[in-house]
C-alpha cells in the first residue's frame, strides 16, 4: 500500500478516534535519506534509526480537515498515545532512548499531515490506552489494537486491516490450544488490558467454575516448578512472597531441579530522594501525576459500570451501587469479576482512611513499591532477598527509557557494598547474568537482589 494513501481511511471522526495500524508496512525503509546503506549515524540493513527520520509528508485534504472536531482544529493538535516504544517496527525508540520512532508514527505523522494538525506523539501503557481514548486525554489510539465489536461502538476503527489471534508456543512442546481447558495451569504471556487477556481472562473463569483452577493455583505452580526458569509473581509484599516463595522452591525436587534454578521475580517500582521525606514527597507527586482527574473517573467507571463523568475526582465515592450491564466499559479493559463486593471495599476503605475518589484510585492501583533514600530502597530490597520473599524484583520505572538511571547509579552501588549484587557479569547471556544453572554445568555466585 502507498503510504500516501493512508488518509483514505481516516473520512469519519467522533471526539474520541481509534487508529488501528496496518500489520506490516515497510515505512521505515521509504523514510529513509538518500545516503548509501549503512551511511547514517545509526542504520541497520538500510533502516534509519536516528531522530532525524526525514519522514514522507503529504499535502492537507481540506474536505477531511474540515470533518475534525472544532475543539481539535482550534488547538491544532493532534494528540496521538500509543505503547511505550518497544515492538520494531511498529513502535521504538530511535538511537537516541527518547524519540519514537516506527511505522505506527509515520502514520500518525500522514494523518496529521492530511488534517492540517501538528502531531503530539505520546507513550503510555496498554491498558491506559484506552481509558486515556475514553477520558479525551488522548485524540487517536496507533496501535495493534484488535477489533471488537464492543470496541467499534464507542471507537472508530481503519477499514483495512486483518486481525487474526493465535497462541505461539515452543514447536516440540506438543501444547495443542483450541479451547479453555486447554489453557489450564498454563503460563500465557499477554499484554495487560488487551482483547488476548480479556479471552484469558474469560477463560479462565469458566476453568475456574470447571475445577481447571488456572493462573497462580496448585496446577501452575506444579507447571512452574517442572519447567519455568523463572516466574514473573504477584505477590509483591514480604509476607506473601515468603508463602509463595517457600511453596513453589519446595516442589523443585521432584523434578530433579535444585533451589537455585527457578527464580522468583515480582514486579515493584521505586522513587528514590535526598531523604525518606523528599521521597515520599516525591512519590505523591508522580502517582498524582499518572492519575489525572479524568483517568481517576475512568478506572472508577470500569467497576461501577456508569457514567460518572459529573463526579468530582476530589469528592467522596459515588452512593450508588454498580450498574449490573456493563456495557459502558466492555472492549476497553477487563471487569472487575464482583463489582458491588469491589465498591463495598472500596468505601471501607475510602471511609476508614478518609480518601477522596482520586486518592483511593492511588491507593488500590499501586503496585509494591521501594520509596526512600538509596541506602534505605537497597536495604529494603536486600531484606526481601534474604527473607526469602522473591530472588529479585522486576523494576517499573515511573519514566521511560531513562527511569532506571537513577537506580543503576544510587541503588546498584549500595547492594553491591553489601555483597548482594554482581560488580561483573560472570557470562555473556541472560541466563547466568540471573545466576541460573547453564544445560550443562552450574554457575556459582552470590545471592542476588
Amino acid at each position: 500500500m502507498d503510504p500516501r494513501t493512508a488518509h483514505r481511511s481516516t473520512a469519519r471522526f467522533r471526539t474520541k478516534i481509534l487508529a488501528s495500524a496496518l500489520t506490516t508496512v515497510a515505512l521505515l525503509a521509504a523514510a529513509c535519506g538518500g545516503g548509501e546503506e549503512g551511511s547514517g549515524p545509526t542504520s541497520a540493513a538500510g533502516y534509519n534509526l536516528t531522530a532525524d527520520q526525514n519522514r514522507i509528508t503529504t499535502d492537507e485534504v481540506e474536505s477531511i480537515a474540515g470533518k475534525v472536531p472544532q475543539q481539535i482544529r482550534d488547538r491544532g493538535t493532534l494528540i496521538v498515545t500509543g505503547s511505550a516504544g518497544s515492538a520494531p517496527p511498529l513502535r521504538f525508540y530511535a538511537d537516541d532512548d527518547k524519540t519514537l520512532i516506527g511505522s505506527e508514527t509515520d502514520f500518525a505523522y500522514l494523518i496529521g499531515d492530511v488534517l492540517g494538525l501538528k502531531v503530539d506523539l505520546q507513550a503510555a501503557d496498554w491498558a491506559q490506552n484506552f481509558v486515556r481514548i475514553d477520558s479525551g486525554e488522548a485524540d487517536a489510539f496507533i496501535s495493534n489494537v484488535t477489533v471488537t465489536e464492543e470496541r467499534k461502538e464507542k471507537c472508530d476503527f481503519s477499514t483495512y486491516r486483518l486481525d487474526t489471534v493465535a497462541f505461539e508456543t515452543k514447536k516440540d512442546s506438543g501444547i495443542q490450544i483450541k479451547e479453555p481447558k486447554d489453557v489450564a495451569g498454563l503460563k500465557i504471556a499477554v499484554s495487560s488490558g488487551t482483547n488476548q487477556e480479556a479471552l484469558l481472562v474469560k477463560w479462565s473463569e469458566q476453568n475456574v467454575e470447571a475445577g481447571l483452577e488456572p493462573g497462580d493455583s496448585d496446577q501452575g505452580r506444579e507447571f512452574g516448578a517442572a519447567q519455568a526458569d523463572a516466574i514473573f509473581t504477584i505477590h509483591g509484599s514480604l509476607e506473601d512472597g515468603q508463602k509463595f516463595y517457600t511453596d513453589v522452591k519446595g516442589r523443585l525436587a521432584k523434578y530433579g531441579r535444585s533451589h537455585d534454578d527457578l527464580e522468583v521475580l515480582p514486579a515493584a517500582t521505586f522513587v528514590l530522594g535526598d531523604s525518606a521525606a523528599d521521597a515520599a514527597e516525591r512519590a505523591d507527586h508522580i502517582r498524582h501525576q499518572q492519575v489525572g482527574p479524568q483517568t481517576v473517573i475512568a478506572f472508577l467507571e470500569q467497576v461501577w459500570g456508569r457514567d460518572l463523568s459529573a463526579y468530582n475526582p476530589d469528592g467522596p465515592l459515588p452512593d450508588v451501587e454498580p450498574a449490573d450491564d456493563t456495557n459502558i466499559t466492555r472492549g476497553r479493559v477487563r471487569h472487575a469479576r464482583d463489582p458491588r463486593e469491589i465498591a463495598a471495599a472500596w468505601r471501607a476503605k475510602a471511609e476508614a482512611e478518609k480518601r477522596s475518589i482520586r486518592e483511593l484510585i492511588i491507593a488500590v492501583t499501586t503496585r509494591q513499591q521501594f520509596v526512600g533514600t538509596a541506602a534505605q530502597v537497597a536495604e529494603e530490597i536486600d531484606r526481601y532477598v534474604q527473607a526469602d520473599a522473591c530472588d529479585g524484583f522486576i523494576l517499573v520505572p515511573h519514566l521511560t527509557p531513562a527511569g532506571l538511571d537513577e537506580f543503576v547509579e544510587t541503588v546498584v552501588p549500595e547492594l553491591q557494598n553489601r555483597g548482594s549484587f554482581r560488580s561483573e557479569y560472570s557470562g555473556t547471556i541472560l541466563r547466568s547474568h540471573l545466576g541460573l544453572r547453564h544445560p550443562h554445568h552450574q554457575t556459582e555466585g552470590v545471592r542476588a537482589s
